[in-house]
């Protein structure tokens, strides 16, 4: 402004007479035409440094804060925009699946679509997706477009995570509402949320009603169904048909294979071909699994590696050994050092995420404070193994240490029960954990039935069955239950009676089995509230004991029918589902009210009702 104001004070003559001077005829049109390209010239430039200043105090606003990790100035040549749908991923049994069943489009353009669109009556948007999928660097990148793409004068835009203690707070002292969009990230990592959801997420549609856009992530397991994911509020609307308002969900879609390609040939250019051949080796041969952005950023940690990853959990346990390897390096760790540097790390991070997990009703962000850590380490004592000179752990900007990504903390969760069930009976809270579970599970069941003969399966169109006659020294029947519904597996035999629980039986209910065939040398090893809330059609037993009076009333009650031909006992159930199951048929009696020829099924594998 003092320079117009110098230019204006400046008379036209003065102008002339400077002109004459210097040799130059200047006319007086041509000093009025100087001053306002000047005077426009000045103003745009002072607007430019205005705005520039805007938002690099915007961007600097998040670089202190728990997005700091995801913030694009590193990671911009790499990043693979997240693509959306409308049906979540997890409906389909391959992630490859939901690619090409579902529309897909650019999250990113669509969101910048919906934030200029003044005529849409909804201004609330859930964008769900699993562990590891880039919802928080989605929205870092939305925050950085967003505020390029404004001037500060106009609409403004704030970015938070949920997972802080006072987020609620936070929201209530922004000011002027009406114009800023607000992005709230991490709604399952929310402490209060956690423990009481219908509490925290009626406070928190109070704070945001006022706001002129709201966008939530949050994990699409954190809800029970779809039926429970965020829709109609409590926030009046005159503009909706219910007069409420009700949040749009976005589900984040997996990696296409021209996407996982094209990160790739961002990564590794033409100047290191042999990594980027192995890269794209790997992803081929790996397609579902490194369908997770999360897992493909980390792909230089698993590109020499020569095995082949069948299941999420292999690629979790390579990544792991491979930090831990260069860590040794680092700290110049050789021979024995080394190794037990590697061998007790896995154990000190096990011991951790055990620990998390017992203090999860005081703390369900699964942090520890510098002091709490202090006191860990000092429990579990290991020279050059602090949990924060790995890459495991690292501290946010609060001074509390927590595990790199939720997706470890679960990791090691499973390997806990999967070394014992017991130590961790709410698992299903955590998908990623139940998920890593099941595959621990389907790995051992497959590597018994590939080197071990007393392991055998027998496979149909219909029913399966599964035999059994030696287990390993340590093996738990627990591991068997995934097993069974991955296989379809609708007849168990065993000849192990230790694996026969009252537990193990009940947990049965939820697979597809129907009959369990056992063969033991007394029977008394056999509970004699075996049977109590199966749903078992049929449990036969082959001893040489008759069974006890005990186990025939307690079956009784529970509608089991028994009788006893040789050596085997027969506990049975009355139910047409009987019919359609050959391995049941066959140790269905002989005699039944319902007249059928059970010879005839048994050659035929049908049913033939007798004519009078």
């Amino acid at each position: 402004m003092e320079i117009e104001r110098l230019l204006l004070q400046v008379s036209a003559s003065e102008f002339q007479e400077a002109g004459k001077e210097l040799g130059i005829d200047i006319k007086l049109w041509h000093i009025i035409v100087a001053i306002i390209i000047l005077g426009i010239m000045y103003k745009v430039i002072v607007r430019q440094i205005r705005v520039n200043k805007w938002r690099l105090k915007k961007m600097k606003a998040i670089a202190n804060t728990d997005f700091r990790d995801y913030l694009p100035y590193k990671k911009k040549r790499l990043y693979i925009p997240a693509m959306c749908q409308s049906k979540t991923p997890s409906d389909y049994p391959d992630p490859i699946d939901a690619t090409i069943a579902e529309t897909r489009e650019n999250l990113l353009n669509k969101m910048i679509e919906l934030m200029k669109d003044n005529n849409g009556c909804n201004n609330l948007y859930c964008i769900l997706a699993g562990a590891g999928m880039g919802k928080s660097s989605f929205m870092v990148y939305l925050y950085r477009k967003m505020v390029f793409q404004m001037d500060g004068t106009g609409h403004d835009i704030e970015i938070l995570s949920l997972i802080q203690s006072d987020v609620i707070d936070k929201i209530n002292r922004i000011e002027d509402k009406g114009n800023v969009i607000l992005l709230l990230d991490a709604l399952d990592e929310n402490v209060e949320a956690m423990k009481n959801f219908d509490d925290f997420w009626n406070k928190l549609l109070f704070a945001i009603k006022d706001f002129n856009r709201v966008i939530i992530t949050c994990r699409t397991q954190f809800f029970s169904s779809s039926d429970k994911e965020p829709n109609y509020t409590t926030i009046s609307s005159f503009s909706s048909e219910k007069g409420v308002k009700a949040f749009i969900r976005f589900y984040i879609s997996p990696f296409k294979d021209k996407e996982r390609i094209l990160y790739i040939k961002k990564k590794y250019s033409w100047f290191h071909p042999q990594k980027r051949i192995k890269a794209l080796k790997m992803i081929e041969l790996n397609d579902s699994l490194m369908s997770r952005p999360l897992l493909l950023s980390n792909i230089d940690d698993l590109i020499n590696s020569k095995d082949r990853y069948k299941y999420g959990f292999q690629i979790y346990q390579a990544l792991i050994k491979s930090w831990l390897e260069r860590e040794a390096r680092r700290q110049k760790l050789y021979g024995a050092d080394k190794l037990k540097f590697i061998s007790q790390i896995p154990l000190i991070s096990k011991a951790a995420a055990f620990t998390l997990y017992k203090n999860l009703n005081n703390n369900p962000s699964c942090t520890m404070t510098k002091e709490q850590l202090e006191a860990f380490e000092d429990l579990h004592p290991l020279h050059n193994a602090e949990l924060r000179l790995n890459s495991l752990f690292n501290r946010d900007v609060k001074g509390n240490w927590k595990f790199s990504h939720k997706s470890f903390f679960e990791y090691f969760l499973s390997e806990i029960a999967f070394e014992n069930w017991d130590d961790i009976p709410n698992l299903d809270k955590f998908d990623m954990a139940i998920d890593f579970y099941k595959q621990r599970c389907l790995d051992e069941f497959e590597s018994n039935l590939n080197t071990h003969s007393f392991w055998s399966l027998h496979t149909n169109k219909l029913f399966n069955e599964l035999s059994i006659n030696k287990v390993p020294i340590g093996f738990h029947p627990m591991h068997l239950i995934p097993v069974l519904n991955e296989k379809r597996i609708s007849s168990l035999s065993v000849s192990v009676g230790d694996l026969i629980t009252p537990q193990f039986i009940l947990a049965l209910n939820k697979t597809p089995v129907e009959i369990v065939e056992i063969s033991i040398l007394h029977s008394d090893i056999v509970p004699t509230d075996i049977l109590q809330s199966s749903n078992l059609l049929m449990m036969v037993i082959h001893c040489s004991e008759e069974m006890s009076p005990k186990h025939i009333k307690s079956a009784a009650r529970v509608g089991f029918l028994y009788y006893r031909k040789g050596n085997t006992s027969v506990f049975y159930k009355r139910s047409r589902k009987a019919f359609s199951n050959p391995y049941v048929m066959m140790y269905y009696p002989t005699k039944l009210d319902f007249g059928i020829d059970i010879n005839f099924f048994l050659r035929t594998g049908s049913v033939k009702l007798i004519k009078d």
